[in-house]
């Protein structure tokens, strides 16, 4: 009982498919026509598969290629790279323009010559912009919007709360390393869009105890595509130090509202050496988008134990904030059957392995 209680615990920071292929187009500088699936694209780097062949994901500088054509025009809006042919003036495209000087600008495209670009945005109306002041132009991507003349970036911590997890994954070859108060530490890679594995450990072996260490895949399909998702997936691992220290947990779960702001239930079954837990375990989590950067988080977590009512279970409500290259959250944990602590401390952060 007292090894299912331990691994019940650490189980409390662990709970935290496939792609369609589309015929895309890159067109090199000296007018070659590549057929691809592109599987992302950033501001200097293109990531693709040749088309029909998904053995080798290859990557490209976006400046190799004088035009990258999407397929699928509902879901991509088929746009020309920012390279040094500018894309042609496209009253119905959006555009954010980066300056040698670092300003934003979010705009459409009005009209452009070999000098100047005239760029349409929401709060200074026309701009004229030399084309040699111009570091560089991404397009409006979907999943993003446009709030007061700046493009607020896709979320991509949609995936996970403070420890539960959401029915939102990974992008094929995204990922990133997540730390929580120093000792927990997770890795987790998109395989595919809907296909992500984790891999952890808390290291206490540092301290000659034992140590948990974990794989944690997770599948999930859209229903309708940023509405209603479906995620199946499971946390198997074991203690080292402790014999029969081997667990495991599988969930499933349902995430409804968009990647910016969504609530999701999960629910489960656990297994700790060799005996099954007698109710389920689930959470109940939300997100909410308040800014550019800025998220509100609430993750409640219920373990039931043996005929008891949920005694491992906890409230939690924080906030998060998102810059490029790291992710913060910080927030206040409620037990629910202590009344002596008030609120324990949450303060964790996230690396992306690509931006």
């Amino acid at each position: 009982m007292q090894s299912f209680k331990l691994v019940i615990a650490l189980l409390l920071g662990m709970l935290s498919a496939t792609a369609v292929t589309a015929q895309d187009t890159l067109v090199t500088l000296t007018q070659d026509t590549l057929l691809v699936e592109i599987r992302r694209q950033g501001v200097d780097k293109v990531r693709f598969y040749r088309y029909g062949e998904r053995e080798h994901l290859l990557e490209s500088r976006v400046a190799q290629f004088k035009a990258i054509l999407y397929e699928d025009k509902s879901k991509n809006e088929d746009y020309y790279a920012a390279t040094d042919t500018a894309p042609e003036a496209d009253s119905s495209r959006l555009w954010e323009v980066i300056t040698i000087d670092d300003n934003r600008y979010v705009g459409k495209i009005l009209r452009q010559d070999d000098q100047y670009l005239v760029l349409e945005t929401s709060i200074i109306g026309q701009l004229s912009l030399p084309k040699s002041n111009i570091k560089n132009m991404t397009p409006y991507k979907r999943g993003g919007q446009i709030i007061g003349g700046r493009l607020w970036p896709v979320n991509r911590q949609a995936g996970h709360y403070f420890f539960s997890p959401s029915t939102y994954n990974l992008e094929a070859g995204e990922g990133y390393y997540q730390n929580v108060g120093i000792l927990y530490n997770q890795a987790r890679f998109g395989l595919t869009d809907n296909l992500s594995l984790g891999l952890g450990t808390i290291p206490i072996f540092l301290f000659n105890g034992p140590s948990p260490v974990w794989i944690a895949p997770k599948l999930t399909v859209p229903v309708q595509e940023d509405k209603f998702q479906l995620g199946i997936g499971a946390v198997a691992g074991t203690i080292l130090g402790e014999d029969g220290g081997g667990f495991s947990l599988f969930y499933g779960g349902m995430t409804m509202g968009s990647r910016d702001t969504h609530f999701s239930i999960n629910t489960g079954y656990g297994l700790a050496g060799g005996i099954w837990m007698e109710a389920p375990v689930f959470s109940l989590s939300g997100m909410v988008r308040i800014g550019e950067k800025g998220y509100l988080i609430t993750d409640n977590l219920f373990i039931p134990e043996l005929g008891d009512s949920f005694p491992y279970s906890f409230l939690s409500f924080g906030a998060r904030t998102v810059w490029p290259n790291i992710t913060l959250d910080y927030g206040l944990l409620f037990p629910l059957v202590d009344a002596d602590i008030v609120g324990l401390p949450w303060l964790g952060i996230s690396v992306p392995f690509v931006n």
